[in-house]
């Protein structure tokens, strides 16, 4: 079997081994202190400059999975680890373990509040606090939208958040995500349009509310915004966007944006057909 050298990043996809689920239907559990010296001892497999046998590293990952809330502390103080296949395997643990819990999320070893800690703290690295917001939004516990609403206007995690909120939000997400459309950031305001196309939408009004605000991103000044709004529209298959996309087929200063928009419309044009 070929080994994995320094930095190769690890294979998703389903663990194959089966004893998360059996262990957490039974509902196991370690005490603390065992649990805490397993998490340790587990991580330590991980410390090698090639590996030979992946099921052991798959299996060592699962474990560490299984031990949940547990196990994150230590998975997230060695992302910093100098074997760089610590960091990578450490870091794969988390977001192994963010996608199972989200399928069980009453379990009472979900990490949730363990992500949540990383995020609210300030003594560490934007990097661990950045990854505790993805990681909480693929788990997509049901209390992650109100904490994150709370990191909107911190400016270095302003855009995580945001794009996590696309994920998350609900309709009562979009009034403050709206109002960062204001910012003279272009890239907020391309991860805004973004975002608010993705939030399911509540009713009839909630959907023209969308598509107006859409329709008035499609004059912002930066190029890459309109051409977001572009895909926002394709995004959510809204052909009542193809006036607006007529005018900026013929009157944007930007070629490719142009392009952009001739294309959505041939493609709602053949969609009617």
């Amino acid at each position: 079997m070929g080994g994995l050298t320094a930095g190769e990043e690890p294979e998703g996809g389903p663990m194959k081994s089966k004893s998360i689920s059996m262990l957490l239907a039974l509902g196991f559990a370690c005490s603390g202190l065992h649990a805490v010296d397993r998490v340790g001892q587990l991580i330590e497999v991980f410390d090698q400059e090639v590996f030979t046998d992946r099921e052991r590293l798959e299996e060592t990952r699962n474990r560490l999975v299984e031990l949940g809330a547990t196990a994150v502390p230590d998975l997230f103080r060695h992302l910093d680890h100098p074997n760089i296949n610590v960091g990578i395997w450490s870091e794969s643990s988390l977001r192994q373990m963010a996608a199972f819990y989200a399928t069980c999320p009453d379990s009472p070893q979900s990490p949730y509040v363990s992500f949540l800690e990383f995020l609210k703290s300030t003594d560490e690295d934007l990097k661990k606090r950045n990854l505790a917001i993805s990681l909480l939004e693929t788990l997509r516990h049901h209390g992650t939208m109100k904490e994150l609403l709370r990191f909107l206007d911190a400016t270095p995690l302003k855009l995580s958040v945001i794009r996590a909120l696309g994920t998350v939000g609900d309709w009562s997400a979009v009034p403050p995500l709206v109002a960062e459309a204001q910012n003279p950031d272009p890239s907020i305001r391309c991860a805004v349009v973004e975002a608010v196309s993705k939030i399911k939408k509540e009713g009839q009004s909630g959907t023209r509310n969308r598509s107006v605000f859409l329709q008035d991103m499609l004059q912002d000044s930066d190029p890459t915004v309109r051409g977001a709004v572009i895909s926002a529209f394709y995004r959510l298959h809204d052909s009542s966007s193809i006036p607006s996309l007529l005018n900026v087929m013929v009157s944007d200063p930007d070629e490719a944006v142009q392009r952009q928009a001739r294309m959505l419309i041939a493609y709602f044009i053949n969609r009617q057909e």
